[in-house]
């Protein structure tokens, strides 16, 4: 493939890196775009990306055109996941369906490794068909989305209450004025008249009989706002600092191991500060969006009508909505969700990557069986998501978490202790290529958990969040990883030069000249290392043994991150119960004083300002 696209070896790696860059650096502001303007109309749009750019790289002739084509790529992926996650959300019922649908979001990953997997062993040497397939599914795959896909609002789903399939449940119908007195049956007390207005984020407005699952921490489309009032209220500036943030920041980790002068690159030097500089900006921008709005924490009351005034985007509109909404960090144990899963993929994925060092360079494994050497891995992780579908409504969701990720430390330990060179692949990389997907079992649960603790209106978002996470969790963690393991390896090869200096020179009787230098077991010329720089300073003969040090050094960092998602796990979420089983519950609309609308738990970010007399609404928590 590269040299049909004359692509040299300094840029081999470059389409690859580009697609995780753009896509891992996007996935948020897709998130909110999907929620603002529509999932489904982000959805399609990114199913039109994905299939021009995948028609135009088969007929790329440059190396140039290859990686703009794979950054193509890369936006239509991060439009995809998170409008998909949130339509699967917002328009599919809780129950086993809904948890079945998650799992098998997990399990797409393996299927479309092994897919990608044959169909690159297949076709090596006619690559661009394999990119004509994914034009042609991407077409076919959108034919079926246009004609399908719910609009906002619609279910796909027949509802617990047995209302007909593909169900319209109006989540933003009325734009006039609603007043809610008296206590609902939802345990709200309104001491005086709580009045939504018809902002675009007015409470959403279903049926009594419609399950309502979702604690909303943001605005909600309004199905009267026009499409210009979204333009004008989205935070363009937060989606501005964002997107630069986290492409400087995935850029840097990503490139540090292979710059010039490694972690010492003036660009690397640069690029980290900066990024964090610009992701710290981002939280504190969302915090002043929160506070202009004038919105309570989590579960707070309604507001009340206001006139528009010029928002924090030089607009004449109401408040710009925040990208990431602050409070969405005080939905229940989010957080903590976030962070089980931040702490098992960092573990996975390092683990992943150091197998493959492991048998091709310590083991010194061909590529072909190397991938054939992977099969099981993938066979469980395809089985994990498909198991973890059926208990993921049975079993409480810490179980999940506390045994995928005693899986997975299990996994470190037999790299860590119980491989060598000559090790046999049934007595050790087996093992470990089954255990290390161990976090594979509670994909479904966090992803289930981060989309109802959210809210309906912010599925898009916490997709998002959830893939974002992921996608760090890796950059960080190969980069740390590789620093270890450099770091380690280097000892290892500096002990073992000093050794058979130190013989040679107490049996022969030699003096080591100061221009000479061990590596290894080599005697070489002291500039040939010191005149190096970074990583081209292991221009040098490592033995196998100092590089198996360094990978085994770097398992033991995947073990204490597994350890340490356990320890999240049972102190923060133990009493999580069975995602699966979160089922909604169905307002009682024959109470006497209960509103017309099923009012939803907690609260509602508004776009006017609130007066003192909305601030003595309360709520009860489900």
């Amino acid at each position: 493939m590269a040299k049909s696209v004359n692509l040299s070896q300094e840029l081999l790696s470059w389409p690859l890196s580009m697609f995780s860059l753009v896509s891992g650096a996007l996935l948020l502001i897709a998130g909110g775009m999907a929620d603002a303007f529509g999932r489904r109309t982000v959805f399609l749009l990114g199913i039109a990306v994905f299939a021009a750019m995948s028609i135009a790289t088969s007929f790329q002739t440059s190396g140039g055109g290859l990686i703009g084509c794979c950054a193509g790529l890369g936006l239509a992926a991060a439009m995809l996941i998170p409008s998909g996650v949130g339509i699967l959300g917002s328009s599919i019922p809780e129950g086993s369906v809904k948890n079945r649908c998650f799992a098998a979001i997990g399990a797409a990953q393996p299927i479309g490794f092994i897919l990608g997997l044959v169909l690159g062993g297949l076709l090596a040497n006619h690559w661009r068909i394999i990119f004509w397939i994914l034009g042609a599914c991407a077409i076919s795959f959108g034919v079926c989305a246009f004609l399908s896909l719910p609009n906002e609002g619609e279910e796909l789903m027949r509802t617990s209450s047995g209302s007909a399939a593909t169900s319209i449940v109006d989540l933003t119908a009325n734009a006039a004025p609603i007043s809610v007195e008296g206590r609902s049956s939802t345990g709200v007390q309104d001491s005086s008249k709580a009045t939504v207005g018809s902002s675009r984020t007015d409470l959403p407005a279903s049926s009594s009989n419609t399950p309502s699952t979702s604690a909303p921490l943001g605005p909600a489309s309004h199905a009267t706002t026009s499409r210009s009032l979204r333009l004008k209220t989205f935070d363009w500036f937060g989606a501005f600092m964002s997107t630069s943030g986290l492409v400087m920041l995935t850029f840097a980790l990503a490139d540090a191991e292979t710059a010039p002068h490694g972690w010492k690159t003036s660009y690397v030097l640069a690029l980290l500060p900066t990024s964090i500089i610009m992701l710290v900006a981002f939280l504190s921008w969302e915090r002043y969006l929160e506070r202009r709005q004038q919105t309570y924490e989590l579960g707070s009351s309604l507001a009340s009508t206001a006139t528009p005034r010029r928002n924090a985007t030089f607009f004449i509109a109401p408040p710009t909505t925040p990208l990431l909404p602050p409070a969405i960090w005080r939905a229940p144990r989010f957080a903590a969700v976030l962070s089980v899963i931040f702490l098992a993929w960092l573990s996975f994925n390092v683990m992943s990557y150091l197998s493959t060092l492991v048998l091709q360079e310590v083991q010194q494994v061909s590529p072909t069986r190397t991938s054939l050497f992977f099969l099981p891995m993938v066979g469980m992780g395809l089985a994990l998501n498909v198991f973890a579908g059926y208990v993921v409504g049975r079993i409480a969701a810490v179980w999940l978490i506390v045994g995928g990720a005693t899986a997975g430390a299990a996994a470190c330990v037999i790299m860590s202790v119980g491989v060598q060179p000559d090790t046999p692949y049934y007595k050790a990389m087996l093992w470990i290529m089954i255990l290390q997907v161990g976090p594979d079992v509670f994909f479904p649960a966090g992803s289930l958990y981060a989309s109802k603790s959210v809210g309906r209106q912010h599925q898009a978002l916490a997709g998002s969040l959830f893939n974002t996470t992921i996608r760090l969790a890796t950059s960080l963690g190969l980069a740390i990883s590789s620093s270890i393991s450099t770091s380690v390896t280097k000892a290892a090869v500096r002990k073992a030069a000093n050794h058979v200096a130190g013989r040679l020179i107490k049996r022969e009787g030699l003096v080591l000249h100061p221009t000479m230098i061990f590596a290894g077991s080599h005697l070489v010329p002291r500039a040939a290392v010191g005149g190096a720089t970074g990583n081209a300073a292991e221009a040098v003969e490592k033995p196998i043994e100092a590089l198996l040090e360094g990978y085994k050094a770097a398992s033991w960092l995947c073990f204490a991150c597994s350890v340490l998602s356990i320890v999240v796990a049972l102190v923060k979420l133990r009493s999580i119960g069975i995602v699966g089983g979160m089922e909604g519950k169905v307002e009682d609309s024959t109470r006497e004083g209960s509103p017309s609308v099923a009012v939803e738990r907690p609260g509602e970010y508004e776009l006017e300002s609130i007066t003192p007399s909305d601030a003595k609404t309360t709520h009860t928590r489900r």
